[in-house]
C-alpha cells in the first residue's frame, strides 16, 4: 500500500454561525477553498443545536459521492429507524447517491462532530 505524506501548510480556527437548522443551531465549518490541498477531506463540521420547541427542522436531503462519518458528543438525534446516543459513530457511504432524514420535531439540545470524506473513482 502506498502511503502519501503532506505537509502542514496552514490551520484553521472557524468562527461558530448560523446553522440551517434556525434558532438554536450553531455550526463551525472547517473548510478550505482549494480542495486539492485538503483532498481527501471535504469538510469536517461542530454543529451545535439548542433547539427549543416543537417545529419540526431538517428533513430528506440527498449527499452522493462521499463517506459521513459522524460522532455524536452530546445529546441524541435520530429517525424512525436509528437512534444515535452520546458517543456513538455513525458512518454513511453515499456513492451513486442516497437520500436521508434527520428531522428533528422536540426540544433537543446536542453537539455534534461531522467529516466528509471523498470516495476513490
Amino acid at each position: 500500500m502506498e502511503h502519501l505524506q503532506r505537509k502542514l501548510v496552514s490551520t484553521s480556527t472557524p468562527k461558530a454561525q448560523p446553522g440551517f437548522l434556525g434558532a438554536g443551531h450553531l455550526a463551525s465549518p472547517v473548510v478550505m477553498d482549494d480542495f486539492s490541498k485538503t483532498d481527501p477531506f471535504i469538510f469536517l463540521m461542530d454543529d451545535v443545536l439548542d433547539k427549543k420547541d416543537t417545529t419540526p427542522v431538517g428533513g430528506p436531503h440527498p449527499h452522493a459521492g462521499f463517506e459521513t462519518v459522524s460522532l455524536l458528543l452530546e445529546g441524541e438525534i435520530g429517525d424512525e429507524l436509528h437512534t444515535m446516543k452520546k458517543g456513538d459513530l455513525q458512518l454513511m457511504t453515499a456513492g451513486s447517491g442516497i437520500v436521508h432524514t434527520e428531522t428533528i420535531d422536540k426540544i433537543a439540545k446536542m453537539r455534534l462532530m461531522q467529516l466528509w470524506l471523498s470516495l476513490p473513482k
